[in-house]
């Protein structure tokens, strides 16, 4: 399956009580120089759950990644190489399951996506990886390979994923977008005041560097956080001022205003 080039691992929904504890909190507040009057119970919850709504969401694979797990997982099956099919069994993410069970839903195979177990089965592991051979994959065609020594061409048969077609250019994830967010609004609401605006790249300030300090600690300190931030606030601008109220009256509108002003 294609890297997600992160450089560090995701944490689990399970941990992130532990990671974002009370001691935690209270370290976050001071790197982000909460106000002293602000609700620092009330901001560890919503940083939690702003972490959790995060762990959610980086699991999601986009395109590409999801025709990379079908991909390796049919590849693995078809060459019967039972641990490694049971291996990416174990950490298939929910999207790609579900999608093979859709396709195994149908009438025409009725069959589900096997469990790991039968894998190490010497009687079941044959039949489970053709049930996955069937299940991520349907037809196919023959394409053309190299010229050969002899003159004559190769043909390969390829067959046809139950997965999206990958891109060049697929979207970027938008999970840590939302992250940041979620920790403005764990800011607003406990601090009764919105945070700073902007970031400069060379001299982060405070609230920027509790914001990185967030994604370090949710596994994603990969990511630029100055450039997240400006990225955020250019998309907050562009959406003002693609509001309606701050477009002003055109045509015949307009003049009906202009009418009414002078009566008056």
């Amino acid at each position: 399956m294609p890297s997600r080039k992160k450089s560090s691992r995701v944490i689990s929904a399970d941990d992130i009580d532990r990671v974002f504890n009370a001691a935690c909190i209270e370290q976050l507040a001071l790197i982000g120089r909460l106000p002293a009057n602000a609700d620092v119970h009330r901001f560890g919850k919503e940083v939690r759950e702003a972490a959790r709504i995060y762990v959610r969401d980086s699991g999601i694979p986009n395109a590409n990644e999801l025709h990379g797990e079908i991909s390796e997982l049919h590849r693995a099956a078809e060459r019967r190489q039972f641990e490694k099919v049971a291996e990416l069994l174990e950490r298939l993410s929910p999207r790609a399951r579900n999608l093979l069970n859709n396709r195994g839903s149908r009438p025409s195979l009725k069959v589900e996506v096997p469990a790991t177990k039968a894998l190490h089965s010497e009687e079941r592991r044959d039949q489970a990886c053709a049930t996955i051979v069937r299940l991520c994959a349907f037809g196919g065609r023959y394409v053309e390979g190299r010229m050969r020594p002899s003159g004559r061409r190769s043909w390969t048969w390829r067959p046809e994923l139950l997965a999206p077609k990958p891109r060049s250019q697929p979207p970027r994830r938008e999970a840590e977008l939302f992250f940041l967010i979620w920790l403005r609004s764990a800011w607003l609401v406990s601090a009764g005041e919105p945070a700073s605006l902007g970031a400069n790249p060379h001299r982060l300030g405070p609230f920027n560097r509790m914001v990185k300090e967030c994604l370090r600690l949710v596994g994603a300190s990969h990511v630029d956080t100055a450039g997240l931030i400006n990225k955020l606030n250019r998309r907050s601008r562009l959406m003002e001022e693609r509001s309606p109220s701050k477009r002003p009256l055109s045509g015949s509108n307009s003049r009906t205003s202009d009418r009414r002003k002078r009566r008056t």
